[in-house]
């Protein structure tokens, strides 16, 4: 666990100046010595102004974009009985608009890092596991005509990766090689993006990704309003259809709200949500129509959406960085994919 400072001259009485050593401008890599690192010592001590970030959850996790990192260390530096706190100090200490706060904190409400509700609260969930919900995901190989080698895999380091190993886990694992409750989850999980994706009100984020929360939310409103899980399909389009008919949540609601953890909660929801859930699901189950999906993607259209996906964060990263030769190469590529989806006649919104 490593500590990270927020920033200096913020509005918050517990951040202060920084205090760092002074730097030696070094010209040339010979001085750097060659060999393993064996220890890394410090003769400054810790004090206040600091706050703590897990490194492969939040600081070195490419899932996130630079300022969407900044973004929470932000807000884990706020104290929860804090006063006076506003979306006005975030933007001033991360030197960002409101547009690019708002993108940045739905990057975190998606991934599953946090939440907020109507009334502007906002909760942090507990990174680690967060982070183990999406730690097996993989990034596709790039195909050779992009410049990148085709065996190639991008996935995220797991040695690092803190997991705790019980005795009852380990017995499950030989008691059930062959669990058949994966799989089951994964067809929902696929099922609900289908719905929210196809059935979603216009202006509201899509989704490719479903969390571990995520799900376990879904599953709580089914059982609250006695649906099956074979039904969960009809259960999401019939919200979105109240969704649509609703004042607030069609007119109102501010553009960080408009998507699905903030529809439908995360983890366990609370009376609150369950119940604006069940309103949204009378409202909108006469109007459901769920039409079965047209076509099966191939495999080489799979990928190239995918592909798709990997460009778009690189290019957006290299925004962040405003590196103009790699927002050049990075946008030389997207162009050239959206070419062979527009031919596919495949339409991508972006989240």
């Amino acid at each position: 666990m490593e500590f990270l400072h927020l920033g200096e001259n913020h509005p918050l009485d517990s951040l202060h100046k920084i205090h760092i050593s002074p730097r030696t401008n070094v010209a040339s890599s010979a001085l750097v010595p060659s060999g393993r690192l064996n220890q890394v010592r410090r003769s400054w001590d810790y004090k206040r102004g600091w706050v703590r970030a897990p490194l492969n959850e939040i600081v070195f996790n490419h899932r996130l974009t630079q300022q969407a990192r900044n973004l929470w260390l932000w807000l884990a530096a706020i104290h929860p009985n804090a006063k006076g706190v506003s979306w006005a100090d975030c933007e001033a200490a991360l030197a960002c608009c409101t547009t690019s706060r708002r993108n940045c904190l739905a990057q975190l409400i998606q991934e599953g890092f946090v939440s907020i509700d109507d009334n502007g609260v906002v909760t942090m969930h507990d990174p680690y596991i967060v982070y183990q919900q999406v730690v097996d995901e993989k990034i596709p190989a790039i195909r050779f005509e992009f410049g990148y080698d085709e065996d190639d895999e991008f996935e995220p380091i797991k040695e690092l990766v803190e997991e705790t190993v019980t005795l009852e886990t380990i017995g499950d694992a030989i008691e059930k090689p062959q669990s058949k409750e994966k799989p089951k989850k994964a067809e929902m999980s696929a099922d609900i993006i289908e719905a929210w994706n196809t059935c979603k009100p216009e202006g509201y984020s899509k989704m490719r990704t479903l969390s571990g929360k995520q799900l376990e939310a879904v599953a709580k409103h089914l059982k609250n309003l006695s649906q099956k899980p074979a039904e969960v399909k009809e259960f999401i389009c019939a919200v979105c259809a109240g969704l649509n008919k609703s004042d607030f949540w069609s007119k109102k609601v501010d553009q960080t709200g408009r998507n699905f953890s903030a529809v439908f909660g995360y983890g366990n929801p609370q009376d609150t949500k369950l119940k604006n859930v069940e309103i949204l699901f009378a409202s909108g189950q006469d109007d459901v129509i769920v039409e079965p999906q047209a076509a099966q993607l191939t495999y080489e259209e799979k990928e190239l959406m995918n592909t798709y996906d990997y460009i778009s964060l690189e290019l957006q990263k290299a925004k962040q960085r405003d590196n103009k030769n790699e927002i050049f190469k990075w946008q030389n590529h997207l162009d050239q994919v959206n070419q062979k989806l527009q031919k596919l006649n495949i339409s991508l919104e972006s989240n």
